[in-house]
C-alpha cells in the first residue's frame, strides 16, 4: 500500500524543514549524493568481483599464467575491458600490485619464427606477484581447492583452476569424445559405442548447462 501526508502533515514536515534549517533543495542534493554513492560502491564491488575471479583463474592455472584472451571470457568481457580492470593492479606505481603483465609471441609467430619469419602476433599474458599470491592464500577458494581431492583432480586434468574454466574445458573434451564415438558407431561399432556416445551426449549438456549457470 502506498500512503500520503496529509495537508496538516505536509505543514508539520515543512515546520519540521524550517526549525532544522534544511532547505527542499538540500534534501534533494543528499538525495543525489546517496544515489551517487551507491552507484559508485556498486562499480566497486563489481571491480572486486572480475578481479579476484582473475586472480583465482590465474593462481589455479597449470603454469600460473593465463592469455588476456582467456581472462576476457572467463569474466564475460571484451579484452579492452578485461585488461583495464586488471591494469589497475598491474601498474608499476600502484598501491597494491596483483598482477605482472608481458607478453608473449602467439603459436603461429613461433612457428614461423622457426622459418626465420618475423610475423604473427603478441599475446598479453598475466601472472600473479607476491602480493597476488598472498591474497589468493588468504581466500577462501584457496582453502577450498587446497584441501579438495576432486577439485585437484579436475585441475590437473584441465590445467586450470577456477570452476568455469574447469567447466569449459571439459566440456570441450566429452564434446571431441563424443564426435569420436559418433564417428566411431558410423564405421560398424555401434553395438559399443552408442550406449556411451549416449551417455556422454547427456553428460555434455549437463556440463553446458552448469558452465552458463554460472
Amino acid at each position: 500500500e502506498l500512503y500520503r501526508l496529509t495537508e496538516k502533515g505536509r505543514s508539520y514536515y515543512e515546520r519540521l524543514l524550517a526549525v532544522s534549517g534544511i532547505t527542499r533543495e538540500e534534501l534533494r542534493r543528499s538525495a543525489l549524493a546517496r544515489r551517487a554513492f551507491v552507484n559508485e560502491k556498486a562499480r566497486e564491488f563489481t571491480q572486486h568481483i572480475y578481479v579476484a575471479d582473475a586472480l583465482i583463474a590465474i593462481a589455479t592455472s597449470r603454469r600460473g599464467e593465463l592469455d588476456l584472451g582467456t581472462i576476457a571470457r572467463l569474466l564475460n568481457l571484451s579484452k579492452a575491458r578485461a585488461q583495464t580492470y586488471l591494469d589497475m593492479y598491474s601498474e608499476k606505481g600502484r598501491p597494491l600490485r596483483l598482477f605482472r603483465r608481458y607478453i608473449k609471441p602467439s603459436l603461429l609467430r613461433r612457428i614461423l619464427g622457426f622459418f626465420g619469419v618475423n610475423k604473427g602476433r603478441w599475446n598479453i599474458y598475466y601472472r600473479l606477484t607476491s602480493e597476488g599470491l598472498h591474497m589468493f592464500y588468504r581466500m577462501p577458494h584457496y582453502v577450498k581447492f587446497k584441501h579438495s581431492i576432486p577439485a585437484r583432480i579436475l585441475s590437473l586434468i584441465t590445467g586450470v583452476g577456477h570452476p568455469k574454466l574447469i567447466y569449459r574445458r571439459l566440456s570441450l573434451i566429452i564434446t571431441l569424445g563424443n564426435l569420436a564415438l559418433i564417428i566411431s558407431a558410423f564405421a560398424g561399432f555401434a553395438w559399443v559405442t552408442i550406449p556411451v556416445a549416449m551417455w556422454l551426449v547427456a553428460t555434455s549438456i549437463l556440463l553446458i548447462l552448469a558452465m552458463y549457470a554460472l
